[in-house]
């Protein structure tokens, strides 16, 4: 499906895993509605590297520039500062998480050039055409060798307790991808019971840098577990709000020449 000259869309930009790279540093980055930065943005944390970083985000030409945490975003997880700093070194535990807090505090404090660092949950936006969107956000994927924003193998974390995906949200932005779409180290993949069912009508993520592309899900309302697939080859996607499928995106930067994916989203439905 494509749109027609009648149909408003809104544009979005995504992209994930650059680590202190920037896919467009020899030229300009496309104009969109929104950036989706799935995060993973440097390779180890550090507030000099957010810094460098950010003004890679806040360079780009878009109204909202929508932003996640990932597991080599390591100050940002305050808990697991905590737990890597030796019990023993009080002082540098206090310097370690004042360093962590201030990486958040920098990131928070770009609003006015149209940042907002999403932390885990849903989060409503109106662009200036009125046009509105619903985000669930989440920088949390199974443990994997002790970084950041990570969650135990047998916790149900998207499904069970107040972390759960609502239904009826537009975008769903993760580090991590669904079990569904992994074939390539299972273990790093996210709700491993839903099988993707409720993400929305897109789905972006990166982590799994090999698994860079896009694949359209359409669900059978009559046999929502044999859902059918579609690997979509072109850079850039039309989708329209409310049609039974969701588009999976893995954003992750991999190799020399990826750049970040177009999408284009009919959001009347």
């Amino acid at each position: 499906m494509v749109p027609t000259s009648q149909q408003q869309t809104t544009g979005f930009l995504v992209i994930s895993d650059t680590h202190g790279k920037w896919p467009y540093a020899e030229e300009t980055s496309p104009k969109v509605d929104v950036l989706l930065h799935c995060w993973d943005l440097t390779q180890f944390g550090g507030l000099p590297s957010f810094k460098r970083a950010m003004e890679n985000i806040k360079s780009t030409d878009a109204e909202l520039k929508l932003v996640i945490a990932g597991n080599h975003d390591l100050e940002l997880d305050e808990d697991w500062v905590r737990r890597n700093i030796e019990e023993s070194d009080v002082e540098q535990k206090m310097e370690e998480v004042e360093e962590s807090r201030c990486c958040v505090e920098y990131i928070k404090s770009l609003k006015d050039f149209g940042v907002h660092y999403l932390e885990e949950g849903v989060h409503n936006f109106t662009l200036k055409t009125g046009r509105s969107i619903s985000i669930y956000a989440s920088p949390y994927t199974p443990e994997f060798h002790g970084y950041a924003f990570s969650y135990a193998e047998d916790e149900d974390r998207f499904n069970d307790g107040p972390h759960q995906i609502p239904a009826g949200v537009d975008i769903v932005i993760t580090h991590g991808p669904p079990q569904m779409t992994c074939s390539y180290r299972a273990s790093l993949c996210i709700d491993k019971l839903k099988d993707g069912q409720h993400f929305g009508c897109l789905h972006c993520f990166g982590h799994v840098h090999e698994g860079h592309g896009i694949v359209r899900v359409g669900w059978d309302p009559s046999n929502e577990h044999d859902p059918s697939f579609e690997e979509i080859e072109t850079g850039s996607v039309y989708l329209v709000k409310g049609q039974k499928e969701t588009m999976i995106l893995n954003a992750a930067i991999s190799k020399e020449g990826d750049k970040g994916i177009l999408v284009d989203m009919n959001l009347s439905g």
